[in-house]
């Protein structure tokens, strides 16, 4: 289902790289644009009848400040193509995207992903590299990381709501590395309610979730301290665009019955969940590995 990873072991470096990484954020932080949330007409009379509440005047995972990139699919988009970026914004999002201190946690979040479930994670790869070749318009943000995309929580106080990820692939992992300076013990806590999980989640450790499948959410944190968040993930519309030989959804439904459809939907996910590996099998993996080696 997914693994908490504490960071690299006996590599006191690794804290000195969530050190310059809150530094970053921070000063981003400083310097990006924000643009005011979208409200539907509803949301805007709840708003002005003080019925609103945080969860209708702030995006649905919380009221911090978050920015994205790399490829994305839908919102009336013809093909896959770069999320789009304001003008301002585009400079921040570039230097993260060379930056040395989030290129480390890009290539550990997703040798973790390789570490746990080898299966899916060369589903990935197979499904990106067939991307990238049909569209050399697209690039991934760092260099050996299997995910396509990435998001910085900005804070300064990320405490996210319950919610899903419903633009993730829905049997996919979601990377998340948590980042600031609070007490792990008392507050930040990492929660996963179908399981009835409360898990502590310190400041450069990482977790990965099917995020789109499980609802979560984090606790809070003192009213001093300050919480960040970067996460990685790949949306599904990049899988079906490739599985449906490069059309929109709407197109591909089209040429089948919904009986076809119905079947396809039951196929794919018990395929999905084949993909996820059992510790009997990653000890199988794991002797292979090191028999190989030596």
């Amino acid at each position: 289902m997914g693994v908490v990873i504490p960071g690299p072991q006996n590599d006191p470096s690794w804290s000195d790289n969530v050190q310059a990484a809150n530094h970053m954020i921070e000063e981003f932080g400083s310097r990006v644009k924000f643009s005011p949330p979208r409200l539907t007409k509803t949301q805007q009379r709840l708003i002005e009848q003080g019925l609103g509440g945080p969860t209708v005047a702030h995006p649905r995972r919380g009221p911090h400040l978050a920015l994205s990139y790399g490829p994305s699919t839908g919102n009336g988009q013809k093909a896959p193509q770069m999320m789009r970026q304001d003008p301002k914004n585009r400079p921040i999002m570039e230097e993260v995207h060379k930056s040395c201190v989030f290129q480390r946690f890009a290539r550990f979040m997703s040798c973790a992903f390789l570490g746990w479930a080898p299966s899916l994670f060369m589903y990935y790869t197979r499904t990106i590299t067939t991307l990238l070749e049909k569209h050399q318009d697209l690039h991934l943000p760092f260099e050996k990381c299997v995910f396509t995309a990435f998001t910085i929580n900005f804070g300064p106080r990320t405490v996210c709501y319950p919610h899903h990820d419903i633009k993730n692939l829905a049997f996919g992992w979601c990377a998340i590395t948590a980042l600031g300076d609070y007490d792990w013990k008392l507050g930040g806590h990492f929660v996963i309610w179908e399981l009835k999980l409360v898990i502590e989640f310190p400041p450069g450790s990482t977790i990965l979730i099917p995020s789109a499948m499980v609802c979560h959410s984090n606790t809070s944190i003192g009213a001093d301290e300050k919480r960040y968040s970067f996460s990685m993930f790949t949306a599904g519309g990049l899988f079906r665009w490739v599985e449906h030989d490069f059309s929109p959804e709407k197109v591909y439904q089209q040429t089948c019955t919904r009986a076809q459809a119905v079947l396809e939907g039951r196929e794919r996910w018990q395929s999905g969940l084949a993909l996820f590996s059992n510790l009997a099998q990653l000890r199988e993996n794991r002797e292979v590995n090191d028999a190989t080696k030596s």
